[in-house]
């Protein structure tokens, strides 16, 4: 006949249930890699994303300074019809490019012609680049007959899914969707296996001109810089933070004492200014009036450098278009009159007062 369990194995039978449950609630669950891996890259590692349909391209390309740039083109519908967008886009011509052939003779007609928009995104679009990579599908289809690509809507492809990243450039077709729409049927080219794709990947590209724009004209947080150099009409003006956080106030640098509170504010005004609309080619900034040059620093280095320009339009309004340019957009942008006017208009006041 067994005994009764001693006391000593009732404590060490709690010592070890009790290291069991530590190890288990101190270390995260695994998520599970949800799907097939068919591309094996990183967000940080991509060349160039084109996605094509008969209406339009999105192209996607990293910046040299980080972040991405967005291209739509988009063709008028009646163009679309024709084949003439589907033609360029096949043959991986960016529609509006200029080319030694481009004469009259030769330019396509004006309804051919794609309304092109061109500019930097915002940080929602590469969040969705990291949940889109590395790439997951699925399920593998494998090869299949003629009749699965009619029935999968890929016998004839009315779209395409480009990925270049490191040494890797893969294409994809991509057909219809099952039922319900949540995956869509893709085929990797030429003649490859297929994959069913979450429908969310293709939704994540198939964006609109505007989509994901990035609106901030400033890359860098207020409290990042410590010192703003101002260039007017030969004029400087140095501007650092006295104190830090919320009760940091912008200040002359020769003056640190002032009470004045126009250079705070000013400096805000700058930080809060979006961008309205970005221009797409050089070409189209007229000439301009350069109003201040502003420069951004922390340390003795140069975080970014912003020009605030404007041009008088000769529509017998008599009202100038502001516009902006910098290292984080990239290139020139319009802002709003009264964005500009605000910040012009005490910028006198700003240069002169120390």
């Amino acid at each position: 006949m067994l005994g009764k369990p001693s006391v000593t194995f009732h404590l060490i039978t709690l010592v070890i249930v009790g290291m069991l449950a530590y190890v288990v609630f101190s270390n995260p669950a695994i998520e599970p890699e949800k799907g097939i891996q068919v591309l094996n890259i990183k967000k940080s590692e991509l060349s160039h994303v084109s996605w094509v349909n008969e209406s339009k391209r999105i192209d996607v390309s990293p910046r040299k300074n980080g972040g991405f740039t967005l291209t739509v083109s988009e063709y008028p519908t009646q163009a679309a019809q024709s084949g003439a967008a589907v033609a360029d886009f096949e043959n991986g011509r960016i529609p509006d490019e200029v080319t030694q052939n481009d004469t009259p003779q030769n330019r396509r007609p004006d309804t051919h012609q794609p309304k092109i928009t061109s500019y930097r995104a915002g940080t929602i679009f590469e969040d969705k680049l990291d949940k889109l990579f590395p790439m997951l599908v699925e399920r593998d289809l494998g090869k299949v007959s003629q009749q699965q690509l009619i029935e999968y809507g890929l016998d004839d492809p009315k779209s395409t899914l480009e990925i270049s990243a490191k040494d890797q450039k893969v294409r994809f077709a991509v057909g219809g969707k099952t039922y319900g729409g949540a995956t869509t049927y893709i085929q990797q080219l030429p003649n490859g296996p297929v994959y069913l794709l979450a429908s969310d990947f293709i939704r994540s590209l198939d964006i609109n001109a505007g989509g994901f724009m990035e609106r901030r004209l400033l890359g860098v947080e207020q409290d990042a810089v410590d010192t703003i150099s101002l260039e007017k009409d030969k004029r400087q003006q140095s501007l650092i933070q006295r104190g830090q956080g919320r009760f940091g106030q912008w200040v002359p640098e020769k003056n640190p004492g002032t009470k004045n509170t126009i250079f705070d504010n000013w400096v805000k005004s700058i930080f809060k200014t979006p961008i309205e609309e970005y221009i797409f080619e050089e070409s189209l900034v007229p000439n301009l009036q350069e109003e201040v040059k502003i420069v951004l620093k922390r340390g003795g280095d140069v975080l970014d450098v912003l020009k605030l320009a404007s041009f008088q339009r000769d529509d017998g309004e008599g009202k100038p278009v502001f516009y902006a340019k910098n290292d984080f957009v990239g290139q020139w942008v319009t802002i709003r009159s009264s964005d500009a006017e605000r910040i012009l208009s005490e910028l006198p006041s700003i240069m002169e007062n120390d």
